[in-house]
C-alpha cells in the first residue's frame, strides 16, 4: 500500500519515515498541535522536531492541508523536503539488508570497524544494564 502512495497525510506517525523512504511527499496535518504538545497529553516532545526535521509541511488547518497535498501531488513540493528525504536515506539501492549483514558479521572482528564511531557510546559493555542471555 505504501508503494502507491501518491501523497502521505499523516500526524505525527513515524509512517512517515517508511513513505519517505519511498520517496514520496508527506504533509503533516497537526490541527491538534496545541493540545498534543501542551503536556496535557501523552505524547511527549522528543529530538524529533516536525517542521525543522520533518518530510514535508506541517499545516494546522484544514485549508491549508489541502493546499499542501495540491502542491505535493503537482510537484510544486518545497524542495527542501526532497533534499530531507535523500539525506536520511541516502542508500535506495536494494542493498540494506546485505550492509546490515555484514555489519553483523563485523561485530565478531575487532579489526573491523563496520559501524560509524559514535562520540557518546559507551567504551565497554553496560554489564549492569545488559539483558539476560537467551537460553
Amino acid at each position: 500500500m505504501l508503494a502507491k502512495t501518491a501523497v502521505l497525510i499523516n500526524d505525527y506517525s513515524s509512517v512517515a519515515s517508511e513513505v519517505a523512504y519511498l520517496n514520496r511527499p508527506v504533509v503533516y496535518y497537526q490541527f491538534d498541535e496545541g493540545e498534543i504538545f501542551s503536556g496535557g497529553h501523552t505524547y511527549k516532545r522528543g529530538p524529533f522536531d516536525y517542521r525543522r526535521d520533518g518530510f514535508g509541511p506541517v499545516t494546522t488547518a484544514h485549508d491549508a492541508t489541502v493546499d499542501a497535498i495540491i502542491d505535493a501531488i503537482s510537484g510544486n513540493e518545497d524542495p527542501v523536503y526532497a533534499e530531507r528525504r535523500m539525506q536520511a536515506f541516502p542508500h535506495r539501492d536494494g542493498r540494506c539488508c546485505e550492509r546490515i549483514h555484514q555489519a553483523i558479521l563485523a561485530l565478531d572482528d575487532p579489526a573491523v570497524d563496520a559501524l560509524p564511531s559514535r562520540p557518546n557510546a559507551p567504551t565497554q559493555p553496560d554489564r549492569e544494564n545488559a539483558l539476560p542471555a537467551a537460553g
